[in-house]
């Protein structure tokens, strides 16, 4: 069965820090600096119906809470996602939500994570974004460092331009001990239930606080 995406057609609001949010304008003023970006080239029908296909493990066309949890961005944006607010989200609603990205006008967000280990700032980690993978082959993986505020940038396809891309992803915290054993717990790295989205109303500050012991 093939579903149709319909466009919310509503206004999408920026990030109230505006220099942080980078827009895909229809022209570049100056010929100098480096090119304008552009939305990772996604179909939004293909990329919803792979979501559906990865994770609707009941069949039901809808993706509840506990089905969620095995994409954890979409788990993080489901309450933006699910317009009718009926607790569950379904292919058209995904659809629609990554529509809304191309509306925008934005293509890239500067994002910043905090990470927090039993309450304290976890420093020198690696962070790991990596796009769901129902975005398909357009997306690729970005990586960075926490300081010692536990805090982490990310430049993306754009090696002159700070940000990631518009969209879903998961994300991963690494941090080896002198012996080289990891210190972080499964379920913030090869299991994570970490995931970020990212788009110009998603606000730009991700706080993940971890626990030694899970």
């Amino acid at each position: 069965m093939i579903v149709l995406c319909l466009p919310r057609h509503r206004v999408i609001h920026s990030d109230p820090v505006l220099g942080s949010v980078l827009v895909l304008l229809a022209a570049v003023g100056c010929g100098s600096g480096p090119a304008a970006p552009r939305l990772p080239s996604v179909d939004a029908n293909s990329a919803a119906s792979d979501a559906m296909r990865l994770y609707d493990r009941n069949g039901d066309g809808t993706l509840d809470a506990d089905e969620r949890v095995a994409s954890p961005a979409l788990a993080k944006a489901a309450r933006s996602i699910d317009s009718d607010g009926n607790g569950s989200i379904d292919q058209r609603e995904i659809c629609a939500y990554i529509e809304s990205w191309k509306e925008s006008g934005t293509a890239l967000v500067d994002v910043i994570a905090e990470v927090v280990l039993d309450g304290a700032p976890l420093t020198d980690a690696e962070l790991i974004v990596e796009p769901e993978p129902f975005l398909g082959d357009a997306y690729s993986i970005a990586r960075s460092s926490t300081d010692a505020s536990g805090l982490a940038t990310f430049v993306g396809a754009h090696p002159q331009l700070p940000g990631l891309p518009v969209g879903f992803y998961r994300v991963r915290v690494s941090k080896k001990d002198a012996a080289g054993r990891e210190r972080i717990p499964a379920s913030y790295n090869d299991a994570t239930e970490l995931g970020i989205v990212v788009a110009a109303n998603a606000g730009n500050h991700s706080r993940f606080e971890l626990k030694s012991t899970r």
